[in-house]
């Protein structure tokens, strides 16, 4: 009798604790085997139930980093520097069978510390002076320690002078170059004086380019494009106090002629490149 209760007993206990259980505990009570699978979070789950039981989905069947087409599913897979790009996806697989696309290790390109535009009027006439002028900003929280401007102007032309002097012109080229070091990489508008040669032909489309170098925080060398306006057209414009050669006269323009014409007289001056009022 007291062998029977003892049974009894001990039926009850394993009742209620199966009662007790609830139905998430029983659903993640997963048996130790290994089947891998491969989590959308790169790391790799005994099983799927294991997976299912840490809340992460199953990329795929396997290890992770194997049978997959790529070389990464997350971040966490790649190298410093780099980061995993789901969009790039290999379309052959060395592997007889892929459930997943995986990406591809890429550099990540840092926020660029220097940029720059360029300001061109639209035409400009031969045997006459335009003003290139250039705006060069700096991230006041990521200065380089040292700037290089490149800017090559179409050959054959040549420049006077710059608001900011270059550190070199080379005319067969047509290079203008400046060098800034320390507390001179800031913020910066350089205007320069191009002269465009006489033999220059009417019509004719001439472009400009340069570049800004520096070293990022890894000392790795970086090259930015100086961006704006690309190129200018040679017109022999005939209205000649369109003095910003942009084919529209303003107020201002139309003052100093009549300021001409008030004085009965006017010359051509080669100082300023403009006529002047006065007779000789």
């Amino acid at each position: 009798m007291k062998t029977l209760c003892a049974i009894l007993t001990i039926i009850l206990i394993a009742f209620m604790f199966a009662v007790v259980t609830s139905d998430a505990e029983a659903q993640f009570a997963c048996f130790d085997v290994w089947i891998p699978v491969c989590g959308i979070d790169g790391q790799t789950y005994s099983n799927s139930c294991y997976a299912e039981a840490a809340g992460v989905a199953v990329a795929y069947e396997g290890e992770c980093g194997i049978g997959m087409c790529g070389e990464c599913i997350s971040d966490n897979e790649c190298p410093y520097g780099t980061r995993c790009a789901s969009e790039v996806c290999m379309t052959s697989c060395e592997c007889p069978m892929c459930d997943v696309c995986a990406g591809q290790c890429i550099p990540v390109s840092p926020p660029s510390q220097v940029s720059g535009t360029r300001d061109l009027p639209v035409h400009g006439a031969p045997d006459t002076v335009i003003q290139s002028c250039y705006d060069i900003n700096v991230d006041e929280t990521n200065v380089p320690s040292g700037l290089i401007m490149n800017e090559y102007i179409p050959s054959g032309w040549e420049v006077s002078t710059c608001s900011i002097p270059y550190s070199s012109f080379d005319a067969a080229t047509g290079k203008i170059n400046w060098l800034f070091f320390g507390s001179d990489v800031k913020d910066t508008k350089i205007c320069c004086d191009i002269f465009i040669p006489s033999d220059e032909n009417d019509g004719a489309t001439r472009s400009f380019n340069g570049e800004l170098v520096y070293n990022d925080l890894n000392s790795n060398p970086v090259n930015v494009p100086i961006g704006g306006d690309l190129e200018i057209t040679v017109r022999d414009l005939p209205v000649s106090c369109d003095e910003n050669n942009d084919w529209v006269i303003s107020d201002f323009e139309l003052l100093d002629y009549i300021d001409m014409w008030t004085a009965g007289c006017y010359q051509w001056d080669a100082v300023t490149g403009k006529y002047m009022a006065g007779c000789l």
